[in-house]
């Protein structure tokens, strides 16, 4: 197998792709939305938790919760559910990562008037760098319940384009000499941003009520808003400024009016758009790249690893990837990485498949094939900083340009082992992409998608796990920097050469003799150059047909 760096037109394609996917993806919400629009394109079905599903070999399938937290799966040809006792059989392969990045996100009350400004009463969501979002250009997005005309209730997605709220900076004349040294804003009193003043608010509210074209239309704008304030109260007018709402209004476009808005979820966001940077155009500066930019490798791979015909022909595992929300606040709710979601799933995809099986997988079953699973949290990991040194370990400080960083944590606040650790190397040296080795942060406080789980609730033990990242000197300002390479790799798209390669280097020739007949097969088929993530080659790859029989861990 021939693998090779990306030539300029190839590398440009991927990191377009990735900078047009962070333009979209403002939001969780928008995030999930870009995600479910490209998966449709590429052929998969949308499922409904609350539907019955019938799924099929070779089928391709996504769901999502809460529109912020999405799931995706293929299931392989000869993915069993009836597994003979001994070695080998059916696992799942799985890619973990997260949708949402540190924001301030609205208050369920809002409204805040002060000194002669409209306000926005807000709260950091996770644990952002702070001081970065003063002084830029922000606006909001997120999601909007409406009340249709015919009275019912749906969930729209909005975002205001240009720039609507600042928070500013005090003017350096008006700071001491402690305060410019160390700028510690208090967030309830200096981060509300402006969002108009009072009295061109007002006079704009004054224009617009004499601009109505005659009586009869003021009366039934006055009924309107009659109307809309009997059905809800507290009124939505009485928690947030009617400016604000008569903007959202526009923004969802015709057919809404302010008093059809029932309540929101709103985040600000930088209006600065994602860009390649640097002399060499080798960064990505962007907001959000922890963890978007992991979420469109998982994407990317699965896309990428399941779009040419044939490729689940002779694939006996189920291929998934799972963007959550939450993991900057813990994980803990219905749609994180460390509520039952991910463990019930798998359940539900044994339980009712194949399509028309007479009867559900047991728990017997269900246990042997997630033991032969293997799951990839993937999120950001901190480069060595040019200007701080001295804050990393001089001999494990990951490089940018340095590949996918392997993370490692013996407090466990990662869930890389050494069997884990092994294994992705094994693999990365077999499909010739970088790996860097020396992901250890001993000061991580967090707990990443990877702890959470493998060691949430109901998942078996001894499922194989590893954290791995893409990385970059800073995280949880509003922009960041990261390097575009490491985010792909340059391999054949012939699967069987993989398959042995990697099977060899890990199960000795021996091992690679006993792979299953059939997936010679493919031999010689579709030698075309394919420039991909490397987590499609973990996707891809047939670790878990050799797993139990050589690492019987």
């Amino acid at each position: 197998m021939t693998t090779s760096l990306p030539t300029p037109a190839e590398e440009k394609d991927i990191v377009d792709g990735l900078i047009t996917f962070l333009n979209e993806a403002w939001t969780p919400f928008h995030a999930v939305q870009a995600a479910a629009s490209r998966l449709r394109d590429a052929g998969f079905k949308e499922l409904r938790e609350g539907d019955a599903w019938g799924l099929k070999a070779g089928g391709k399938y996504y769901f999502t919760r809460n529109m912020t937290t999405l799931i995706a799966f293929a299931v392989g040809n000869k993915f069993q559910i009836c597994q003979h006792s001994g070695q080998g059989g059916s696992g799942f392969t799985i890619i973990g990562a997260h949708t949402d990045s540190p924001c301030p996100k609205l208050k369920p009350v809002s409204k805040l008037t002060k000194s002669g400004y409209l306000s926005l009463s807000v709260v950091g969501y996770g644990g952002g760098l702070w001081h970065t979002w003063f002084d830029r250009d922000l606006s909001l997005a997120g999601r909007v319940l409406v009340r249709d005309p015919e009275g019912s209730t749906s969930a729209r997605l909005v975002r205001i384009e240009r720039p609507i709220v600042r928070i500013p900076n005090l003017a350096i004349h008006l700071q001491s000499d402690e305060e410019r040294r160390g700028f510690a804003p208090n967030l309830q009193t200096h981060f509300p941003p402006v969002l108009a003043s009072e009295i061109k608010a007002q006079l704009e509210a004054t224009t617009h009520e004499t601009g109505a074209q005659n009586v009869e239309e003021k009366s039934k704008q006055a009924t309107s808003a009659v109307k809309a304030e009997e059905e809800q109260w507290p009124p939505m007018s009485q928690q947030h400024h009617p400016l604000l709402l008569k903007m959202l209004a526009e923004a969802l476009g015709e057919g809404v009016a302010a008093e059809s808005i029932l309540d929101f979820e709103l985040q600000l966001c930088d209006t600065q758009p994602s860009v390649v940077g640097g002399a060499l155009r080798e960064f990505v500066y962007s907001g959000r790249l922890d963890n978007l930019a992991s979420s469109y490798q998982a994407l990317t791979a699965l896309i990428h690893s399941t779009q040419a015909a044939g490729t689940l022909n002779f694939e006996t595992n189920v291929r998934l990837v799972a963007l959550f929300d939450h993991e900057e606040v813990g994980s803990v709710s219905a749609q994180g990485a460390a509520s039952s979601l991910l463990p019930d799933i798998l359940r539900r995809i044994m339980a009712t498949y194949p399509s028309g099986l007479v009867r559900s997988a047991s728990e017997d079953e269900m246990a042997r094939i997630l033991h032969r699973s293997f799951i990839v949290s993937a999120d950001m990991a901190h480069a060595l900083h040019p200007n701080y040194e001295s804050k990393h370990d001089p001999g494990l400080a990951p490089r940018m340009h340095g590949g996918l960083v392997l993370k490692h944590n013996v407090n466990q606040r990662y869930a890389t082992n050494a069997v884990s650790a092994h294994i992705f190397r094994e693999l990365a040296r077999s499909a010739r992409w970088s790996l860097d080795l020396r992901g250890y942060e001993p000061w991580m406080w967090e707990v990443p998608n990877g702890p959470c789980i493998v060691y949430g609730r109901r998942w078996p033990p001894a499922t194989c796990s590893t954290d791995t990242s893409i990385s970059g000197p800073s995280s949880s300002t509003i922009r960041v920097l990261r390097g575009i390479r490491g985010m792909q790799c340059v391999t054949s798209k012939l699967q069987d050469e993989l398959d042995k390669v990697f099977v060899e280097a890990l199960c000795g020739k021996e091992g690679a003799n006993k792979r299953p007949k059939d997936r010679k097969s493919l031999r010689g088929q579709n030698k075309t150059r394919l420039f991909v993530c490397p987590l499609s080659v973990f996707l891809s790859s047939s670790l878990l047909e050799t797993r139990d029989r050589y690492i019987p861990f």
